[in-house]
């Protein structure tokens, strides 16, 4: 399966994400394309401006339609982080310090 239709069959990128310029997808350690097949065990790596996280596929998806709550039986989060939800929480410290 393409890391590009996995990530988002199991929610954790939607596909206009994907084909931003300055998105870069490793597998293993090794910056790839979107159209880079992925298999079980791979560490999937995907970092943007906004969102940088680390997963490691558990299973491939064989339909398209995954219910949100088992997409996490797809893959084990090693690492997210987000870069809105920092800004956003140092703005509401900056608004309670006044």
């Amino acid at each position: 399966m393409r890391v590009d239709k996995f990530l988002s069959r199991v929610g954790l990128v939607r596909r206009t994400e994907l084909k931003q310029d300055r998105v870069e997808i490793r597998i293993n350690g090794k910056e790839v394309k979107p159209s880079k097949d992925v298999k079980v065990g791979d560490i999937i790596e995907f970092i943007s401006p906004t969102l940088l996280f680390r997963v490691e596929v558990l299973r491939l998806p064989e339909k398209k339609g995954i219910p949100a709550k088992m997409r996490s039986f797809y893959y084990r989060v090693i690492y997210r982080s987000t870069k809105h939800k920092e800004i956003k929480s140092e703005f509401i410290k900056w608004l309670l310090e006044d």
